[in-house]
């Protein structure tokens, strides 16, 4: 196959501008597609959790660790992510509750030493 001489190949590639999405929408967008991932997330099987999904593995008490460890580093990605690139944020609150788990956080207190509050 031989190439045409009057053919602009690097025109015909390109595809026209797309006018930008209002900020608003894009928004709305991003927060519809975080919720439809994240809300399939307790049911789906994950490597972390040796193949067990979210939801059966924080019903073993052995287990219910990975399954908080891994929830609090998505909770500070996202609040990481939103404040440090304005990126949309992902509440991770029903999450937790729907799996039965408590957000705590060790907090050192003078003369009461180390005790866990909730979030």
């Amino acid at each position: 196959i031989e190439a045409s001489e009057d053919v602009d190949w690097n025109d015909a590639a390109s595809e026209p501008d797309e006018p930008p999405i209002p900020p608003e929408e894009r928004a709305a967008i991003v927060a519809e597609v975080l919720e439809r991932h994240y809300s399939a997330w307790p049911d789906k099987p994950l490597p972390a959790l040796d193949g067990r999904t979210p939801r059966d593995a924080a019903k073993e008490p052995r287990m219910r660790r990975r399954v908080v460890s891994l929830l609090r580093d998505m909770d500070a990605h996202s609040a990481r992510r939103h404040r440090e690139q304005e990126a949309a944020y992902f509440d991770f609150t029903p999450i937790w509750r729907e799996l039965g788990l408590e957000r705590f956080r060790l907090v050192r207190s003078p003369g009461e030493g180390v005790q866990q509050r909730l979030l």
